[in-house]
């Protein structure tokens, strides 16, 4: 049930309602998430059919994604689908700093 809210379980851990923390979670990782490109941003070259196209595409793909996802998964599948996710990136994660 943790992991079901990504890297918030210290926050449910410590006494916070599950949605607050993820709440919390997504307030303290989406200004560093946007602020990180600034410094390179003089020095970028941008494709701009390019850029937009992606963000057209990926923008799309994220809400169809999201909304088959609604209809056609239970949210305890999911869970544990995401919950897997999390494991296999976590032994993947320390393969690659072991080996």
């Amino acid at each position: 049930m943790l992991f079901m809210y990504g890297w918030s379980p210290t926050l449910i851990l410590l006494g916070f309602a599950p949605k607050v923390a993820a709440g919390m979670n997504a307030f303290a990782v989406t200004p560093p998430s946007f602020l990180a490109p600034l410094p390179h941003l003089p020095t970028a070259i941008w494709d701009i059919p390019l850029t937009i196209s992606l963000v057209l595409v990926g923008s799309l793909g994220a809400f169809a994604g999201a909304r088959i996802t609604s209809l056609y998964v239970p949210p305890n599948r999911l869970r544990q689908l995401f919950g897997i996710l999390i494991v296999v990136m976590t032994g993947y994660k320390l393969a690659t700093l072991i080996l």
